[in-house]
């Protein structure tokens, strides 16, 4: 299991990898990583990038199969996996378009890294993206036919241990990075509209380029409240104790137009909170369908304050709305279900992956121990 960005402690990335390993490790598979393991930007970052790839290269002859997360530079692994001949599966939790928009001095360089996308997933034996406008995009991509699926972002079961009576007073809450694209703007804008219920807080978790904007908000109105960064712990016990969770990135945003799948819906649905999502969310049909949330369909702040009246008033009238909103993860959210299903399709493109090969059975290659 390979990837070219540090899963850091608290991330959402920790969260969907360490998810991933764990479920493949309950069908006996043995799992080992590679990684950064500290944080780093400039000639640091293109340097630690180099080294976990090559340090990689060094061990892949020892595996039956490499799970490889995608990256515009990843490609010294993909490369070394062909060569070597040693099947891999490449992750995708996002496309050469987001890269451009984090790293805007990069668009000069826009058809390399398409370029460079275009080597490492035609290349693979299989791709598992975490929306289907991603496993759409993946698969033009890769310029010939690969076999692929999608899979959402999870949560753990053992959260179930954790969940909460709401508090009092009641509050509907916002975790994530504060960044444009999360729809921010919106959500201060329908927390001041008329339509938003007047007994209901609004609780904001984060950190981001919307941090300032959020602490001159929440200094102005009385119902919102700042609460900064927070560990993942602590956040989840803020979650578990909201009456509803919102997540409404902006439906009108590109990047967000081939679905999102935010880690913090299925956490809060685990926790058994009732969530307010966009249309572009992965999971907002079984949302609906479950009775267990609101969605929004435009980038509107009128709507978005009606969306979270009406869930207000669902949980007001149907007290079962939180059993309802673990059950929908137990049975579609849950890690080891997602890791059920990418073990069936890593077994189905790497059949050394099963256990009647006679294979080690291993997906490497090894860097660190896990806790």
């Amino acid at each position: 299991m390979i990837s070219c960005e540090g899963p850091y402690p608290g991330s959402a990335m920790e969260a969907h990898l360490n998810g991933v390993r764990r479920a493949l490790e309950s069908y006996e598979v043995r799992v080992e990583t590679a990684w950064p393991t500290i944080q780093s930007a400039g000639l640091r970052r293109a340097f630690e990038l180099a080294q976990v790839q090559f340090r990689a290269t060094r061990r892949l002859r020892r595996h039956d199969s490499v799970y490889l997360r995608f990256h515009p530079f990843a490609f010294v692994v993909s490369a070394a996996c062909r060569l070597m001949r040693v099947p891999y599966v490449v992750e995708v939790n996002g496309s050469t378009d987001d890269a451009l928009l984090a790293h805007p001095r990069l668009a000069p360089l826009a058809s390399v890294l398409r370029g460079l996308a275009q080597l490492q997933l035609g290349g693979a034996s299989g791709l598992i993206a975490v929306t289907p406008g991603l496993e759409i995009w993946a698969r033009e991509v890769a310029g010939r036919p690969v076999p692929s699926t999608w899979l959402p972002n999870g949560a753990e079961l053992r959260l179930q241990s954790r969940r909460a009576k709401p508090d009092t007073p009641p509050y509907a809450v916002f975790v994530g990075k504060l960044a444009p694209w999360q729809g921010i703007v919106q959500l201060l804008e329908a927390a001041a509209h008329g339509d938003w219920p007047q007994e209901l807080r609004l609780v904001i978790v984060g950190d981001g380029a919307h941090a300032e904007l959020v602490a001159k908000n929440a200094a102005t109105l009385s119902h919102v409240e700042y609460r900064g960064a927070q560990s993942r712990k602590d956040a989840q016990d803020i979650l578990s104790r909201a009456v509803m969770s919102i997540s409404t990135q902006s439906v009108s945003l590109a990047r967000n137009k081939r679905g999102v799948s935010p880690l913090k819906v299925a956490e809060s649905l685990m926790l058994g909170v009732p969530v307010v999502v966009s249309s572009v969310n992965v999971s907002a049909q079984d949302i609906s369908a479950a009775h267990v949330g609101s969605l929004v369909t435009r980038d509107e702040p009128q709507q978005l304050a009606a969306a979270v009246k009406d869930l207000w008033a669902m949980v007001n009238r149907q007290p079962s709305v939180r059993d309802r909103a673990a059950k929908l993860a137990v049975d579609k959210l849950s890690w080891e279900e997602i890791g059920r299903k990418t073990y069936m399709f890593m077994t189905s493109v790497v059949p050394s992956l099963a256990p009647e090969s006679g294979h080690s059975r291993s997906v490497g290659p090894y860097d660190q121990e896990h806790p």
